[in-house]
């Protein structure tokens, strides 16, 4: 029996996890508990209270680490792995994801099923169960049922543009038969239509926002946020647009920050843009961090860029900004300096992917000195004593809103709204309303649509959207946006081979784990 199919089969024991959520010691008190376990822990409102922590528990793995950021961003153009010069590129899952060589037992999507279905596990346990409790306080069951159903759509939402149509779970399995679901994998229109169940219950169930310590939690603002996102994604335009512009305004109070790279500070967590962030805290114990210095830092860089308080150590390089992004931001975009910085050695003409001046092979002309990173999550001073860093994810914020709801307009035919939309973005980065002449269309056959597809690479730059936004917008503009991109980068690095950036439609969907279709029998993805 295939290990990874414990996503599904409850475990049977209460394990008491000191991770805790918020942003400070106040939140998810008492301490977050994840458990698939026997009924008579659930006797009070208490319990569920720590039981609902422990989903906010499995919802920080889903979202943490390479696998995630494979699957929703690294894919696509706007980021690459630094990858060691002296190694092959598929010497593990992630260059594989990244450069479309990937095989159906890649432990990027073993691992990532088996997150995703932790986290419908411990929501279903939640949602199954409080309704056998008495709660005095009406609105405090209300809000947990709202974050558990929040986070069991978020999980599916995430895992049908991932696979396809899935095993739909909703039972709280205390045996292990139960834990395997019956009738195989459901279309992705009956996953869609459960996401969209689970999210309008918990809007209904989920305020607005939260006071003091209790900030980091899920709202009403996500709930709808996220229902707007699968609207968009099930072709409902209407009411994805209703969706958005209700958080334009009323009662929720969004807003754009006047500075872009402060969105990202961790002095300034959960602030207003902030519609959802995944909350980390070092300094508290057991909290845990998201080691951002590793991820966004080439593999050369430590000892001149790590914080005084870091141990120095070989950072990953996880995701780097690629030339294509690079070469694309417009004259006077403030956020380019917000979201790029520059590693200058004279060793980085070794690394001739991610390395400028840009080199050319033809020609034998070598790379320049200088390596681009992310300097909006490079925050040296916003560090632990012992520098860990401070940041914490963000999911979604209102940015995303507005572009979102440009893309609604434009896909109903409104291209006025959908560029008044576009041009609130575009004015906090002290630009001038979209110029529609600089786009040719080739990447959605329309140039509007093409300066709303640019626009988002640009301001949600590695926050996990770029890939899903491809796909989303056409299987045939993921194809065509990957292949040139492909093609530039085998025109500077000798290392990509010919196998590599050959797409077709059956790799934009992660073939389905191995072990779970024998054990489960289901059906795997066409192609794989």
């Amino acid at each position: 029996m295939t290990m990874r199919y414990r996503t599904l089969i409850p475990s049977f024991v209460i394990a008491s996890l000191v991770l805790v959520w918020a942003g400070c010691d106040s939140f998810l008190e008492p301490e977050p508990k994840s458990f698939s376990t026997t009924a008579n822990f659930y006797t009070q409102p208490s319990d569920f209270e720590q039981a609902i922590n422990g989903v906010y528990v499995q919802l920080r793995n889903l979202t943490d680490g390479d696998p995630y950021i494979n699957a929703t961003d690294r894919r696509a153009h706007t980021l690459t792995k630094h990858f060691d010069v002296n190694l092959p590129h598929t010497v593990s899952g992630d260059p594989q994801t990244d450069e479309f060589t990937m095989v159906a037992s890649n432990g990027n999507s073993i691992d990532l099923w088996g997150n995703t279905y932790d986290l419908v596990k411990e929501a279903n346990v939640v949602i199954n169960r409080i309704e056998e409790v008495e709660f005095e306080d009406g609105a405090q069951k209300s809000r947990i049922v709202g974050e558990a159903k929040f986070m069991r759509a978020f999980a599916y939402w995430f895992a049908v543009q991932t696979w396809g149509g899935v095993p739909i779970v909703l039972q709280d399995a205390r045996t292990p038969a139960e834990g395997i679901p019956e009738g195989g994998r459901a279309s992705a229109e009956a996953v869609y239509q459960q996401i969209i169940t689970d999210l309008q219950d918990a809007i209904a169930g989920l305020p607005v926002s939260y006071a003091g310590g209790q900030a980091g939690r899920i709202t009403r603002g996500a709930a709808k946020f996220l229902l707007g996102r699968t609207y968009l994604l099930t072709e409902d335009y209407p009411s994805a647009l209703s969706e958005f512009e209700d958080l334009d305004g009323g009662e929720f109070s969004y807003m754009l920050l006047d500075d872009y790279r402060e969105v990202f500070n961790p002095a300034n967590k959960n602030n207003a843009e902030s519609i959802l962030e995944i909350q980390y805290n070092p300094g508290l114990a057991g909290q845990g961090d998201w080691d951002v210095f590793n991820d966004i830092l080439p593999i050369n860089a430590g000892e001149a860029l790590l914080p005084p308080e870091r141990p120095v150590f070989v950072p990953n390089g996880n995701i780097l900004p690629t030339p294509d992004i690079i070469d694309s931001y417009e004259t006077g975009d403030e956020r380019f300096e917000g979201s790029i910085a520059w590693f200058i050695d004279p060793e980085n003409s070794s690394f001739p992917e991610v390395a400028w001046p840009e080199g050319n092979l033809a020609t034998s002309t070598a790379p320049g000195d200088s390596i681009p990173y992310l300097h909006k999550y490079f925050w040296p001073g916003q560090v632990t004593s012992s520098g860990e860093p401070l940041n914490n994810r963000i999911l979604f914020r209102f940015a995303d809103v507005l572009l979102s709801a440009a893309e609604a307009h434009w896909r109903l035919g409104e291209p006025g709204p959908a560029e008044t939309y576009l041009n609130r973005v575009r004015a906090r980065a002290d630009l001038g309303p979209v110029d529609l002449s600089n786009y040719t269309g080739e990447w959605t056959g329309d140039a509007l649509g093409d300066a709303i597809l640019q626009e988002r690479s640009i301001e949600l730059l590695a926050e996990g959207h770029m890939w899903l936004d491809l796909k989303r917008f056409g299987s045939d503009v993921a194809i065509r946006v990957m292949e040139a991109h492909g093609e530039r980068f085998k025109a500077r690095d000798n290392k990509v081979t010919a196998d590599m950036y050959l797409i077709e439609d059956y790799k934009l969907l992660y073939p389905i784990p191995p072990g779970d279709i024998e054990l489960a029998d289901l059906e795997q993805n066409p192609g794989w």
